[in-house]
């Protein structure tokens, strides 16, 4: 009994791959899998047992969930024959890090537009990098929200110039990446599987398209376990571009006070 449950279980994972590589276009170039390991010193401290998946190793410019994304993103870059993309985010964007890596390695260039409003240092971390894997950085100085603009005025600059732009824009980035994130789903299943374990949650560091694909990956796996993402928050008392994140800072700030 045992092994026909195996067996059905690969095949669901065969399955939701199958349909995902029918659906979307992917170039692989991202470190994967990631390794599950176990935190014992952690998992003594909480008194619980904690497993990490390390996509910090997904191993484009140090790594990081938005290599996933990008496997995705840029294959549609590349299918529609760019040799530019173009992206908004804030000055120390982890994303536009593992972008303007990822095009290096695949002989696109990158033109980023950086936005100050947030108050980040122009000088050092991700921004640095961006600047030593090639790209070509405009900034500006509005919240993220306000960025759409912006980047078609470039893409009309440079298609002048005789450039084949991409734009880099939900909601097909976001959805993208959440279909990266259904694909990590299965990898992790597999992991789990080999060293029988079944865990009550999954936290990640982020939200949007990553815990997406993770809750979509519950559901196709039929995991009984709870996805729980930790978002953003306002920075230096600044107003993000979601209210729901405003409205939870705010009543935390009344609750502390």
């Amino acid at each position: 009994m045992e092994r026909e449950v195996l067996r059905e279980r690969h095949d669901l994972r065969k399955t939701i791959l199958a349909k995902l590589d029918e659906k979307y276009r992917r170039v692989s170039f991202a470190h994967l899998p990631t390794p599950l390991i176990f935190c014992p010193r952690l998992s003594e401290e909480t008194g619980v047992e904690v497993w990490m998946k390390r996509d910090d190793l997904t191993g484009i410019a140090l790594g990081g969930n938005k290599s996933r994304h990008l496997e995705y993103v840029l294959a549609e870059a590349l299918a529609a024959k760019a040799n530019v993309v173009v992206f908004g985010a804030a000055v120390q964007s982890n994303y536009a890090r593992q972008l303007t890596a990822a095009c290096a390695q695949l002989g696109l260039k990158v033109y980023l537009i950086l936005t100050t409003y947030y108050g980040q240092s122009r000088g050092q971390g991700n921004v640095l990098l961006d600047k030593l894997f090639g790209a070509a950085i405009e900034y500006v100085n509005v919240p993220l929200n306000s960025m759409g603009p912006f980047k078609f005025a470039a893409r009309a600059q440079l298609l002048e110039k005789g450039h084949r732009p991409y734009v880099i824009e939900p909601p097909s980035s976001e959805v993208l990446g959440a279909a990266s994130y259904l694909r990590a789903a299965v990898e992790l299943d597999e992991q789990l599987e080999s060293i029988g374990l079944e865990p009550k949650s999954i936290f990640l560091a982020a939200a949007g398209p990553t815990q997406a694909g993770l809750v979509a990956g519950k559901k196709a796996l039929n995991w009984d376990l709870s996805v729980v993402g930790v978002a953003p928050h306002a920075h230096q008392g600044k107003k993000t571009d979601f209210p729901h994140i405003d409205k939870n800072e705010a009543e935390t700030q009344r609750s502390s006070s």
